[in-house]
């Protein structure tokens, strides 16, 4: 046996491999240490012929998904070792393949998908003429291709992959480039070095051919798509490998061009947290989780992709915000909407089960249940037809009431999880199986009829029948009765307690009822089997059903977002009139956070003559907030929704560039300025006039005379060079001046209301620049002690005189008569905190940094106290 798993295990050295004994799957060697580690399983041994007993540990058959899915989301592979013959037909050791090699890219298990969103798999190569994207969703068949070219190519690809979150990317075994850069500043997926003959052009392009219909790819005709071509070929290929089957699932190959959609690049889509928060990397607190209402899985996935992919097509989002309209308008049919959307399952990835072969009863179950809402919401439906993307959804709707009639005619009301436990076909849906049905059940009629007559003639009140695998059917005779026993009972086994016995008449009983049962559960399984694939023959109907409901419950959940939260349907122009104004914006996930403050929604109106308005006030005051408000509520309206305002007028953008905060670049030994530096470089280089720019501190990493003349060159170039609707938050007061020498440039600023030393953020944007940043205001509002309220406000006197230098500042009599504060005792930690805080420049600070700074002070000045007082 173990001379059989080597043999196996030789041939998938990355992979666990999850070997068939009886009713175990079990694990050797490393693959224990590594499984019982992973997975907190007993680690045991096995004598195995060698001198020291081989590591071993395994799972239970029927609990194994469990554990192959905590193994896939860890990053793992696992390989099913099945036992494919039966083992009372088998000469010498049972025959074992594996059947199906599970990967975090192409896994298809309900544990391994419990989350709705997508799991792809992607694959990536390049040539000369540029690099191919293949991504296929392996669990519910969607698969398309993208390609880049140009300098920029390896860039626009990381982008892609940063929207896309792949749980698995293929490589060509020793390709040129190294992947792992792609994936800087982010989880990386399993990398999977694949043999770079699936990645040669004529062998990826026969297996395109082979799997596809010839007319489908027609637009992958000649060598200009050689690299998304190598790429998709290499998925297929693995995919076959992996299953063990061709993918069925996948019936078409998509060519997706980027020119057809807004840019977000990585930094963009992660500073606005579109899909993903960036503390946490999480769906909850994103854009997404506010706007993700629907009831199935199909549209979560949908509305995803949208957000992933804002449109640049006016005429189909005009569609879309029209039949979002129809459904907020319609309370009491959005939620009959709603309820019967509730009722259906994942049938994208259950179809993909059922191709397979793998869907259990209980899945069949939920496929039947999915497919008896539709009728009634197709009906519900005509309410809408006004709507042209509704009434077209509408038209195509098919309601598959063939396959549900098949499955309600063939799978028993409440069938078992387990196959194999007998019963999931329903009664009068094949005769034969009724036939044996009646057999075994009246045959444990008759046994137990017998019993009843046995007691009866022995006259031994307590015998009974009693059923083992090992020995099928017995008469179980206590010590006390042994004497009353009758000849023709024929002892089978001695127990501590009595004897086991078996007659003539219980052993053709027992022929006649487990020959029936056996022959019962194979002409189940068979029958069940065939079920499956004569589901499987309406696979393209059933997936367009299923793209169908995505739509439908995608549009009624931003309508119900829409409605909960006071959304207003945008007016969108084309991108020539270059316009772009808000009335009572507010930030979509701002305001649903604010628990005990009433959010205060802000106005914006940028005309074609106006391109850069820069905005300063204090930290805290929301001017981050407000950019960000304005971005995301370009990116809602460019995938059909309602924006979070009174009033939305835009045109259609381009690029979103959205440069807000930074840190440094550890991985690639890049400083918090290079960071910042690179970004900025990167919207300079790819905005156009119908893009829109978010700058928040730009400068900051660096002296405050070198930022401050980065931001005002940065500002001019976007101004002059390329006229991009830009708002840029900056403490940079300086940079106002430029609203005097740039007629497209203006100012606004973040009101504050001032009550002594005190300031209160109003967190409205009013038209004009700021006269103060409020920095020391703050540093009260953060807790910092009152003597370095008091020596910062000294300093800060002597600064806007530009007398400041250290040796002054040492001095006593520095201080002016107009302003004679008391210099306190100092302790040599009082005195550290204070030099400490003359060395910095607290403008080039982020609020959150500020305050991170101020409590590292206050933690010193506390320690200090509390020592004293100690002493």
């Amino acid at each position: 046996m173990m001379k059989q798993y080597q043999t196996i295990k030789q041939e998938l050295p990355d992979t666990i491999l999850f070997y068939r004994l009886g009713d175990f799957y079990e694990m050797f060697g490393p693959d224990a240490e590594l499984a019982s580690r992973e997975l907190n399983i007993t680690l045991t041994g096995r004598d195995a012929g060698l001198k020291e007993r081989i590591p071993m540990c395994g799972v239970p058959c029927h609990a194994a998904e469990s554990y192959v899915a905590k193994l896939i989301q860890k990053g793992f592979k696992v390989a099913i070792c099945e036992q494919v013959e039966d083992p009372k037909e088998a000469k010498g050791i049972v025959r074992r393949e594996v059947v199906r090699i599970i990967t975090p890219g192409t896994a298809l298990d309900n544990l391994s998908l419990t989350v709705p969103a997508s799991n792809y798999l992607a694959s990536i190569t390049g040539n000369e003429a540029g690099l191919g994207l293949a991504v296929c969703e392996t669990s519910t068949g969607d698969f398309w291709v993208s390609q880049f070219t140009g300098t920029d190519q390896l860039k626009t690809l990381k982008d892609e992959l940063t929207r896309l979150k792949p749980a698995e990317v293929l490589v060509p075994a020793g390709a040129a480039f190294n992947p792992v850069h792609l994936f800087a500043n982010q989880e990386k997926p399993l990398l999977t070095y694949y043999d770079p003959k699936a990645f040669a052009y004529h062998l990826a392009h026969k297996t395109l051919r082979e799997h596809f219909p010839p007319d489908s790819l027609r637009t992958f005709a000649g060598s200009d798509y050689a690299p998304a071509v190598c790429a998709a070929g290499a998925i297929l290929q693995y995919l076959t490998e992996t299953q063990k089957a061709p993918p069925r699932q996948i019936k078409e190959l998509k060519y997706v061009s980027l020119q057809n959609y807004m840019t977000l690049d990585a930094t963009t889509f992660r500073n606005l947290e579109i899909t993903r928060t960036i503390r946490f990397h999480d769906k909850k607190g994103s854009l997404l989780d506010i706007i993700d209402k629907t009831k199935t899985s199909l549209g979560s996935r949908l509305l995803q992709r949208w957000l992933e992919r804002p449109l640049l097509d006016l005429k189909v989002l005009e569609e879309r915000l029209s039949a979002v309209e129809a459904l907020s308008q319609d309370w009491a049919k959005r939620q009959a909407i709603r309820s019967a959307l509730a009722e259906v399952y994942d049938l994208e990835r259950l179809l993909t089960r059922i191709l397979y072969g793998r869907a259990n009863p209980k899945e069949l179950l939920s496929f039947r249940q999915s497919l008896s809402v539709l009728p009634q919401l197709k009906n519900i439906l005509h309410s809408f037809a006004g709507s042209h993307l509704l009434n077209t959804l509408l038209k195509s709707f098919d309601t598959l009431e063939d396959v549900y009639a098949l499955l309600e005619k063939a799978l028993e009301e409440n069938p078992p999880y387990n196959l194999k436990e007998g019963g999931v076909i329903k009664s009068g849906y094949n005769p034969t199986i009724d036939q044996l049905r009646e057999v075994s059940t009246n045959g444990k009629e008759w046994i137990a009829r017998l019993e009843t007559e046995e007691k009866e003639k022995t006259g031994i009140k307590s015998l009974k029948v009693g059923f083992n695998k090992v020995f099928g059917y017995y008469f179980e005779v206590t010590k006390a009765n042994l004497a009353s026993v009758p000849g023709y009972f024929q002892r089978k086994q001695t127990l501590a307690n009595g004897e086991r016995y078996i007659t003539e008449e219980l052993k053709n009983l027992e022929n006649q009822v487990l020959g029936a049962e056996e022959r019962l559960l194979a002409l189940e399984e068979e029958c069940y089997h065939n079920l499956l694939k004569e589901i499987g023959n309406s696979a393209g109907r059933i997936q367009n059903t299923a793209e169908i409901l995505a739509h439908i419950d995608a549009l009624q959940s931003l309508a119900e977002v829409a409605v909960q939260n006071g959304y207003g349907r945008p007016l969108l122009l084309e991108k020539e009139k270059n316009h772009l104004e808000f009335e009572e914006l507010r930030h979509p996930v701002v305001e649903k956070v604010l628990k005990d403050t009433l959010y205060i929604p802000n106005n914006l109106h940028m005309p074609e003559a106006v391109n850069l308005y820069i905005i300063t006030g204090p930290n805290m005051g929301g001017k981050s907030t407000y950019c960000r408000s304005v971005a995301l509520a370009v990116i809602l309206g460019q995938i059909g929704s309602f924006v979070p305002a009174k009033k939305a007028v835009f045109s259609l953008r381009d690029r979103v560039f959205a440069r807000v905060g930074a840190s440094d670049d550890l991985s690639s030994g890049q400083s918090t300025f290079m960071v910042e530096m690179n970004e900025v470089a990167n919207i300079l280089s790819h905005a156009t006039r119908h893009s829109l720019v978010i700058l928040d501190e730009v400068g900051r990493g660096t002296s405050t005379y070198d930022g401050l003349s980065m931001a005002w060159a940065v500002s001019e170039h976007l101004v002059q060079k390329v006229a991009a609707k830009t708002l840029f938050a900056t403490h940079y007061h300086e940079l106002t001046q430029l609203a005097n020498m740039e007629p497209s440039v203006h100012n606004l600023s973040v009101a504050v209301r001032e009550r002594g030393e005190e300031i209160i953020f109003l967190h409205q944007i009013m038209p004009g620049a700021a006269d103060k940043s409020y920095g020391i205001q703050v540093g009260r509002l953060a807790g910092l002690p009152d003597s370095v309220i008091q020596r910062a406000k000294q300093i800060l006197k002597l600064l806007e005189h530009d007398n400041f230098n250290r040796q002054i500042l040492e001095q006593e009599n520095t201080l002016s008569q107009d302003d004679p504060l008391p210099q306190p005792e100092l302790s040599p930690m009082e005195r550290e905190v204070l030099d400490t805080l003359v060395k910095t420049n607290v403008l080039n600070l982020t609020p959150l940094e500020a305050l991170n700074y101020l409590y590292q002070l206050q933690q010193k000045l506390n320690k200090e106290q509390r020592n004293i007082a100690a002493k």
